[in-house]
């Protein structure tokens, strides 16, 4: 019954997606960088990304410490039911940017935009089933796994990731960062018809005041953050992969750190081809 609910729900949710695709028709055509930069905007996507982590963490602890655990499916049906809701929400949040682009979304094709969809929900997927491995690690009293396992996570996606995003993130990162990626995908676009078209600005580092009242560039660029976010997306993949890979072999196969060993390989993979070929539609 519960994953016939949640396989109905991402279903109704991509669904969504391709209608709002469909049907985004208006004579005002926000520039979707400006839009990007809108307080309210980057707000939102910043509460977005901090409660998407954290509900991930919160809810799979949660589980653990009430007893209700097990190695096979992680966290029980009731508790995933709870995070598929945030994960609707996120995508609702989504669907509801990407009606305000009007028909800037039509650039992106059906077919696209129903992967796309599909994989801004598998990115907290991960989040979650990396916090479960942890936990499984620690059920087995195999406390360097867990302890490794969690520092890694907190170290690079949220000391590193996320308030990298809190401080200084560019618009096409703040939708890239495994969240929006639909809406990554059509910004993208525009940019690159803005650059074929000779129309693309010079980018400019924004200035911040100081406490001496002077004005002066911030120390990391646009490029440096990017950078730097993809450094630590692509490192914590790599050791959460390998510890997952190293427990297995000594513990067994379990079906929740199959599925996550997979779906971090998935990413390192995908990093590493969006990376080599940029121009390949990835």
């Amino acid at each position: 019954l519960f994953l016939s609910i949640m396989a109905g729900g991402l279903v109704l949710a991509v669904v969504g997606y391709l209608c709002v695709r469909g049907c985004a028709a208006s004579d005002y055509v926000p520039d979707l960088v400006e839009f990007a930069k809108t307080p309210g905007v980057t707000r939102n996507c910043l509460v977005d990304h901090w409660l998407s982590v954290l509900s991930s963490l919160g809810i799979s602890w949660c589980a653990y410490f009430n007893g209700a655990y097990n190695s096979r499916t992680g966290i029980p049906y009731e508790y995933q039911m709870v995070f598929f809701g945030v994960c609707i929400l996120h995508m609702t949040h989504e669907m509801v940017m990407l009606a305000q682009v009007g028909p800037a979304v039509q650039k992106v094709s059906y077919n696209k935009t129903a992967r796309l969809a599909l994989s801004s929900i598998f990115g907290l997927v991960h989040i979650a089933l990396t916090t479960q491995f942890s936990i499984i690690a620690l059920r087995h009293h195999a406390f360097g796994f867990a302890i490794f396992s969690i520092t890694t996570f907190v170290f690079c996606n949220i000391c590193g990731q996320l308030v990298l995003l809190s401080c200084n993130a560019p618009p096409d990162l703040m939708f890239k960062a495994r969240s929006f990626e639909v809406m990554h995908k059509v910004l993208s676009i525009e940019q690159a018809e803005k650059k074929k078209a000779g129309q693309a600005a010079p980018v400019e580092e924004p200035l911040t005041d100081t406490p001496e009242g002077k004005r002066k560039k911030p120390r990391i660029s646009d490029a440096g953050v990017g950078g730097t976010f993809t450094l630590l997306s692509a490192l914590s993949d790599f050791i959460q992969c390998i510890l997952m890979a190293v427990f297995m072999n000594r513990y067994g196969q379990f079906p929740v750190i199959v599925a996550s060993l997979c779906l971090t390989g998935f990413h390192i993979a995908w990093t590493a081809l969006s990376k080599t070929f940029p121009n390949a539609g990835f």
